[in-house]
C-alpha cells in the first residue's frame, strides 16, 4: 500500500478549495497571538501544511476534512501557547 506524496508548492494553493482559507489564516494567526517566536512560527507552519494535505486528500469526505481541519488548528493554538507559557516559566 503505498501512496505517492506530493509536494506542496504555490501552485497547490492555488488549486485548495475556499474553506481551507479559513484554517490557514486560524494557523497563521497563531504567531501573531503568542507576539512571534521559532517554536509558534513552526507550528503554525506545519498546522498549514497539515491542513493543506487533508483538503486536497482526494479519498476523505468533506465533513470530515473539515473536522479534521478544525482539530488541527485548535491543537496549534494550545500547543503553541502551552510552549509561550511554558518557556515563560523558565
Amino acid at each position: 500500500m503505498t501512496e505517492k506524496r506530493t509536494k506542496i508548492t504555490l501552485e497547490t494553493f492555488k488549486h485548495v478549495p475556499w474553506w481551507t482559507w479559513v484554517f490557514i489564516v486560524a494557523c497563521a494567526a497563531v504567531p501573531i497571538s503568542t507576539l512571534g517566536g521559532a517554536i509558534p512560527t513552526a507550528i503554525a507552519v506545519l498546522g498549514i501544511i497539515l491542513c493543506v494535505r487533508v483538503a486536497i486528500h482526494p479519498s476523505i469526505k468533506l465533513p470530515v476534512k473539515i473536522a479534521l481541519c478544525t482539530l488541527i488548528a485548535a491543537i496549534a493554538w494550545g500547543i503553541a501557547w502551552i510552549s509561550v507559557l511554558w518557556f515563560q516559566q523558565l
